[in-house]
């Protein structure tokens, strides 16, 4: 089983015409196939990194003629999980993924306004882009070729036990040099990456949907902004602030600044260990509020300290989180659906919970006696 060249994306549409502005988005970075459904061919899978199909395809299956239901898929779902029966394991792996502006019609018994990564873990696919760019987290293009370029990053065989940390370090882009990656894999290890299973087969893809289904999502070995803000006792907008104007804070972090494979699939993420490195020994070894407060007007003056004790992330009513720290003392724990239990404490505005039914819905009670 060889690698591919270049990454390859295969865009399936009923209606050829819409895609051919998009190709030129991936100009130079990646080839990009469109075809409808009734010309895809094996070759065309076996070539692809990405396979993306459009949800609605209703121009094809209107044009379908009569016959058993089981040669008549209803929408990109049912095709792509027939073009997924359709890969063999002996060749470079193929990410599925759909595409369409009614991706609400994918989260059918998911929580109201499920985020692409329940709606892709749910349908048994790699991700669920919006055809339209407000919906996703950073602009479509971006986010397919982070895919692409992810599954390109996958050894043509999954390595054995013996090699597989080495691969899981490049797939990761961790480095060994740093003082901090023993302990950056220690929590790799405890986030429970499917890496056993694999052993002399398959390539990865398990892999590449744990990634974007478990870990980049939530607070676990990696951070996302608003994460690192509260570490850092600071404002996330303060946070947005000096990383886009001060070079010199900027490149102080950026050791620590994920970049393995997905990392630009849902924004800037920071490996934990290396933040928790980086203040250890820049607070004189001490981690608290007060210390991290004082380093935090040091590194630049676009930075504004959080000035109450202990600030946590909280989430909104779409279970996302908040751009504004609270502290703990007024904070509630919740437990929404797929969270892992590897993850964080997910945390809510206990004083406004009330006003937002879903969210006290998953509360966690701590006296029998609470509402």
């Amino acid at each position: 089983m060889a690698k591919r060249d270049r990454p390859c994306i295969l865009f399936i549409d009923d209606k050829l015409a819409a895609i051919s502005s998009r190709k030129q988005m991936f100009v130079k970075k990646a080839e990009v196939i469109a075809l409808t459904p009734d010309r895809v061919t094996t070759a065309n899978l076996r070539k692809a990194s990405v396979v993306l199909v459009d949800y609605l395809l209703t121009d094809w299956t209107d044009s379908l003629e009569a016959g058993p239901i089981s040669t008549r898929p209803m929408d990109g779902l049912a095709l792509a999980a027939t073009l997924q029966s359709h890969c063999d394991r002996e060749w470079p792996p193929t990410a599925f993924a759909l595409h369409s502006a009614e991706l609400e019609k994918l989260s059918s018994g998911l929580p109201a306004k499920a985020s692409a990564h329940v709606i892709a873990r749910e349908n048994n696919l790699e991700w669920v882009f919006s055809k339209t760019n407000a919906q996703n987290v950073e602009p479509l293009a971006q986010q397919v070729l982070a895919l692409a370029e992810a599954v390109a990053l996958l050894p043509p065989k999954w390595p054995s036990t013996n090699h597989v940390w080495a691969t899981v370090d490049d797939l990761l882009g961790l480095r060994a040099k740093a003082a901090w990656s023993p302990v950056a894999r220690r929590h790799v290890a405890s986030c429970r990456p499917p890496l056993r299973g694999l052993d002399g087969s398959g390539h990865g893809l398990m892999f590449l949907r744990w990634l974007a289904h478990q870990i980049l999502p939530y607070p676990a070995f990696l951070l996302d902004d608003i994460y690192l803000a509260a570490r850092l006792r600071v404002t996330p907008s303060s946070l947005a602030r000096a990383m886009a104007s001060d070079e010199k804070f900027a490149a102080t972090l950026r050791p620590y600044r994920y970049t393995g494979a997905l990392s630009a699939l849902l924004g800037r993420r920071w490996w934990r260990a290396g933040i928790e490195h980086f203040l250890w020994r820049r607070s004189a070894r001490s981690t608290s509020d007060e210390q991290t407060q004082s380093l935090a007007s040091e590194l630049s003056d676009h930075l504004t300290p959080f000035k109450l004790s202990e600030p946590v992330v909280i989430l909104g009513d779409d279970f996302r989180p908040q751009d504004n720290l609270i502290s703990i003392k007024d904070a509630v724990e919740v437990r929404p659906d797929y969270w892992p239990a590897f993850a964080d404490t997910a945390w809510a505005d206990s004083r406004s919970i009330k006003d937002e039914p879903l969210l006290d819905s998953i509360r966690v009670k701590r006296d029998p006696a609470e509402g």
